[in-house]
């Protein structure tokens, strides 16, 4: 029998404080997408217009971008990759236990290479866990040997990090599709 739980607000109002919390300032505006948006994304200009969007949407599928909205200018990235985003999804692996075993050796990679004092956020999707890493990092594309090399290379970097940090296990469609405009992160308490 299938039963529906309905999302409690309260649940969600705590839960995006805590997903912005990550973000570099400015934190307004960002785009978020909902089960009413049929997840186009949709820009929101505070905390108060992503909830009201959020309760419009019975909370299904509730989503907002690491990135701001205004990430380049006339085709030039001025955003840092300063957010990472790892996921690991039950379905590339055999069973729980083996998702398990890689969220402890990812979460002690990141420790190995980042530092121990080192926290990132994990959240359990359902499906597997997002893992939320706020780093600090500058626009790779305003150093030459970085810009010689790849004509996106900020972007470049959160698609590696992610590879490089889970070992190659994480969700392989984001390999070559992540970016700052669709780097889009569930709010906790939404379904």
């Amino acid at each position: 029998m299938w039963v529906y739980v309905t999302p409690q607000k309260n649940v969600i109002e705590q839960g995006l404080p805590i997903i912005v919390s990550h973000f570099e300032e400015p934190i307004w505006p960002r785009t978020i997408s909902t089960h009413t948006t049929d997840d186009r994304q949709t820009l929101v200009f505070s905390a108060n217009e992503a909830l009201a969007r959020f309760s419009q949407a019975n909370f299904l599928n509730c989503k907002i971008n690491a990135y701001p909205s205004y990430t380049e200018h006339r085709g030039i990235n001025r955003q840092s990759p300063n957010f990472i985003f790892l996921d690991l999804d039950l379905s590339h692996f055999r069973d729980r236990y083996a998702l398990d075993r890689c969220l402890k050796n990812t979460l002690n990679r990141i420790k190995k290479k980042l530092g121990i004092d080192v926290q990132p956020a994990v959240i359990s999707s359902g499906n597997g866990y997002h893992i939320y890493l706020p780093v600090q990092a500058f626009v790779l594309e305003l150093e030459s040997i970085f810009a010689e090399v790849n004509d996106q290379p900020s972007r470049k970097f959160i698609q590696w990090a992610e590879i490089y940090l889970s070992n190659n296990k994480s969700d392989h469609s984001h390999y070559n599709s992540l970016s700052f405009k669709n780097c889009m992160i569930r709010i906790p308490g939404t379904f």
